[in-house]
C-alpha cells in the first residue's frame, strides 16, 4: 500500500490536545490523525449508505417487508419462535 504525506494546520489549543491523546493512547500525534480521519471517512460513507438507503425507500412510499416474507426469501424460517 502506497502511504502520503501530507500537511495539516492546527490551532495551538487542539494541536496540544491531539498530541495528549495520541501519548495516552501510546501513539504518534501522526498515527492518531491517520486514525481519525480514517474513523471519519468511514463515518461520512455510512451516512451516505444510509441517506441513499432512506430516499429509496421514500420514493418507494416507505413500503416495508413483513417479518416473515423476510424470513421465508432468505429461507430464515428455521430462525422464527415456534413456540
Amino acid at each position: 500500500m502506497t502511504t502520503y504525506a501530507t500537511s495539516v494546520r492546527f490551532d495551538d489549543t487542539l494541536m496540544e490536545n491531539v498530541k495528549a491523546y495520541a501519548h495516552t493512547q501510546h501513539i504518534s500525534t501522526s498515527k492518531f490523525i491517520e486514525q481519525a480521519v480514517a474513523e471519519k471517512m468511514v463515518d461520512l460513507m455510512d451516512y451516505q449508505i444510509a441517506e441513499n438507503a432512506y430516499k429509496a425507500w421514500e420514493a418507494d412510499d416507505f413500503k416495508t417487508t413483513p417479518l416473515n416474507d423476510f424470513l421465508t426469501e432468505f429461507d430464515l424460517t428455521d430462525l422464527t419462535d415456534n413456540d
